[in-house]
């Protein structure tokens, strides 16, 4: 090995307040196989903040009293005590924290730059700069302040983001507009304020009146007694403008002045350069396709152990993900598409074949809906965690994809399903003996057929490649019908809600999902191929699985009640 290819038992990635708290944990508990590593240096982001910022909780010795001080990372410690102060600046409470990890001998490394992560049978790999780190866990703790929203709106990159202000007082102008109404935004103001400076402050809403229990939604204490003690001191209440309600969407810089347009396309001229004072992205950066995330694009974690819920959170996307990854690497784009092919259920013939089967189409054609909506919903998320080339379509492609992929073929089967229900079998009453449902598996053949020689080069060009996708394909329908079956044991499932359960995780929504691909990363043919060869093999796998129950079907009407046979 290398001087940095290195193996421990516990990973933690940052060494501020968080990863030196947890590592302080971990040698207190016995468990000393640790690395804390860090880009920058211990406590940077604290080092990093503007010289009149401090934090917000207060600290106050009262170890001797068994509580602890509330901004400390271990309960020995007191920053109120080493610092001799109750709200410490950034930087001294960066002297803290690395007065603890001398105290406790913690194993850090400086200078030492994530870039990626990713997991390999039980072991973590992190690949950094110089080298590789090996780890049974990893601990995510490098927090937010490097990873300012400057991008968030265009023009953003006109302002100065709040954190890259070092000296407040040491800005050079009269008279300064700040976008960003909680924390960062209001501490900002006051600071420019008591500095001499008028400053006109732009929130979003009106956090100052805010009694929500998020403190990250309104101010806290400390912040509001400064507020109105500002607010009401003669000759500093006159320099503060606040514009509630005001969503700056877009910033142009002039010869002198900058022009920032709300909501409403209402100009706000300002003559020094704007502050943006809007927080932080996750910080999560290498790591963030690990997790799953809320409506509002935050991580989900587990309540009782705070990890990822990626991987406990899905039953067949853990078996589809560990089959590709069994065979391709994951920054291939096999993997991308074999991926998405196997997320995504039918919504489409899966029922055409449930019938077929007689399983229980009544309750296929409820969920169907439920099932297509939260699939569109979800795929530019898939997408996002899944593939690791830009995809970025605009709506205008979206919105066409969607048009021929999907309400075309709609729009289709409905004026055929009223012909032949009404106009035919009006005019030929009792005459007409053919059903739709007859040439399902003709029409499902000739989609297939047709998309596989639309792509016949890039599949030909690619054999290898060709025969892996088909075994995952077949191991991952094999995986499934098992899981299916075990499932219908478990929950005491009809034979046709049985049925409908295994087209369901046998079919696959591949022609929806292939159109919003190639219409998100139309430069990425060996995506869309994968999900091409998948429909290849889905066809005949259906067939062979309608075959098979109908098979069992006709098994169990000759053996005894209550027979294995019957309760298959």
């Amino acid at each position: 090995m290398s001087e940095m290819d290195l193996q421990t038992g516990v990973l933690i990635v940052g060494a501020g307040p968080a990863g030196l708290g947890v590592a302080a944990a971990l040698k207190r508990a016995g468990v000393h196989d640790i690395l804390v590593i860090d880009a920058r240096e211990i406590g940077a982001s604290f080092r990093q903040w503007p010289r009149q910022m401090s934090l917000l909780t207060p600290s106050f010795h009262s170890n001797s009293f068994g509580l602890t001080d509330l901004n400390a990372i271990d309960p020995e410690t007191s920053p109120a005590d080493f610092l001799r102060t109750q709200h410490p600046e950034g930087r001294h409470y960066a002297d803290y924290l690395q007065a603890v990890a001398a105290h406790h001998q913690l194993p850090v490394r400086n200078g030492i730059r994530l870039r990626a992560l990713t997991k390999e049978g039980d072991m973590f790999v992190a690949s950094t700069q110089s080298g590789e780190i090996r780890a049974d866990y990893v601990v995510w703790s490098t927090g937010q302040f490097f990873s300012p929203r400057e991008d968030e709106f265009p023009g953003a990159y006109h302002a100065i983001h709040s954190s890259k202000v070092a000296d407040w007082s040491s800005l050079t102008g009269e008279d300064f507009t700040v976008v960003g109404g909680y924390e960062s935004g209001v501490d900002a103001a006051l600071n420019l304020v008591e500095a001499g400076k008028s400053v006109r402050l732009l929130p979003r809403g009106e956090s100052w009146s805010s009694d929500h229990p998020d403190p990250s939604r309104s101010l806290s204490p400390r912040t509001l007694d400064r507020l109105r003690g500002l607010l009401r001191t003669k000759g500093q209440s006159s320099r503060l403008e606040l514009v509630k309600n005001t969503d700056i969407r877009h910033i142009e810089e002039g010869e002198g002045w900058w022009i920032l347009r709300d909501q409403d396309d209402i100009p706000h001229v300002a003559r020094t350069r704007p502050i943006l004072a809007n927080g932080y992205h996750t910080g999560l950066g290498p790591v963030d396709h690990l997790f799953t995330h809320d409506d509002n694009g935050l991580p989900v974690f587990s309540e009782q152990p705070d990890e990822s819920t990626l991987t406990p959170g899905f039953f067949i996307p853990v078996i589809g993900w560990g089959i590709a990854s069994l065979l391709f690497p994951r920054e291939s784009p096999l993997f991308a598409g074999l991926l998405l092919y196997f997320l995504f259920p039918c919504t489409d013939w899966f029922l055409g074949f449930t019938r077929l089967a007689e399983g229980d189409v009544a309750l296929g054609a409820v969920i169907l809906p439920v099932n297509l909506i939260s699939q569109l919903l979800l795929f530019p998320a898939y997408l996002g965690l899944i593939c690791t080339v830009h995809a970025g379509p605009a709506a205008g492609g979206i919105q066409a994809g969607l048009i021929e992929w999907f309400l075309f073929p709609l729009g289709v089967a409905a004026v055929l399903r009223f012909i032949h229900s009404f106009l035919l079998s009006a005019r030929f009453p009792g005459g007409m003996r053919f059903s739709p449902g007859n040439i399902i598996p003709w029409v499902i053949g000739g989609v297939v057929v047709c998309l596989f020689a639309d792509n016949i080069v890039i599949l030909s060009a690619n054999p290898f490649a060709f025969l892996k996708i088909l075994l995952a394909v077949s191991l991952f329908f094999a995986a499934s019908y098992l899981a299916g079956g075990l499932l219908a044991r478990h929950f005491r499932l009809s034979r046709p809600q049985h049925v409908l359960l295994l087209m369901t995780t046998a079919a696959r929504n591949a022609p929806l999902i292939l159109g919003l691909t190639m219409v998100a990363v139309p430069d990425q043919p060996l995506i869309h191929a994968a999900l091409i060869i998948g429909l290849l093999v889905e066809f005949p796998h259906l067939i062979l699985l309608t075959r098979l129950l109908l098979r069992k079907v006709s098994n169990s009407s000759s053996a005894p009640p209550g027979s294995v046979t019957e309760m298959a």
